[in-house]
């Protein structure tokens, strides 16, 4: 049975950021060590299959082993935690995030928010205060998932930031009430970061893996979004601290 790939560099030294298309039986799978430029502005992608998922993997060090059944489960089991099965001297932990069964068949990718309005002609929810983290440039990729009629689907926004910065922002969003959202963790002691959070009295969800990734999940106006804040330096790299909650909690606050 395949598997069909597409990944953006997070950090060459270190993270890998991934999106891959699987079926229902392989999607715990991670796989690690490929790298891929990301394709050119409107360029489509044709997807083998109406049901795939849209699964973004960090990783830290190494190659690791899940085991064979969660240790952790929450908000009815969108989030799993497996114990890492240590292969090799090198640590190796993962966090996994992204949407399933999308009905997407098709990618294009475009430059700015506005470029994909007038193309869809809808409104496209978007956290604005990420602008504050870096302005918006040309670097910057909205890759947008449609079905077998060119309608939207998903996005999945990267923040373009300069090699020094600290941290690494992407969203994913997707306007499908049948897509399912999932996130499971790789770490030594088979625990998470699992927090209950309200975001102008909507309940959310912040999840992630300390010194590695953090997401913060929330639905909205029939919209189900992840923020995710990825560390990206290696000498920075720190637990969750309450300015890194408080920034996804604003970034989140600021979709409309």
């Amino acid at each position: 049975m395949s598997i069909y790939k597409e990944l953006n560099d997070i950090n060459t030294d270190i993270n890998e950021y991934q999106e891959i298309s699987l079926s229902d039986m392989e999607k715990k799978r991670i796989i690690k060590g490929f790298k891929k430029k990301i394709t050119p502005r409107k360029q489509k992608k044709k997807w083998l299959g109406a049901s795939v998922a849209i699964i973004a993997v960090v990783s830290l060090l190494g190659v690791g082993a899940l085991s064979t059944s969660p240790i952790q489960a929450a908000l009815e089991g969108i989030f799993e935690v497996s114990k890492y099965e240590e292969s090799s001297k090198q640590e190796s932990i993962s966090f996994g995030y992204g949407f399933e069964e999308t009905g997407v068949m098709e990618e294009e990718v475009y430059t700015s928010l506005e470029e994909m309005e007038q193309t869809f002609n809808m409104n496209i929810p978007f956290p604005d205060k990420i602008w504050e983290i870096n302005p918006q440039s040309n670097a910057d990729e909205f890759r947008v998932g449609v079905d077998g009629d060119e309608n939207f689907i998903s996005y999945n926004f990267n923040l373009a930031t300069d090699e020094k910065t600290q941290h690494r922002f992407s969203i994913q969003a997707i306007k499908s009430s049948e897509a399912k959202v999932h996130f499971d963790a790789e770490t030594k002691d088979g625990t998470a970061i699992n927090k209950d959070i309200t975001i102008n009295d909507t309940k959310a969800k912040l999840f992630g893996v300390d010194e590695l990734a953090y997401s913060m999940y929330i639905e909205k106006d029939g919209w189900k979004f992840i923020i995710t804040m990825t560390e990206k330096n290696d000498e920075l790299r720190t637990e969750l601290t309450e300015a890194k909650e408080k920034q996804l909690i604003e970034l989140a606050e600021s979709i409309q």
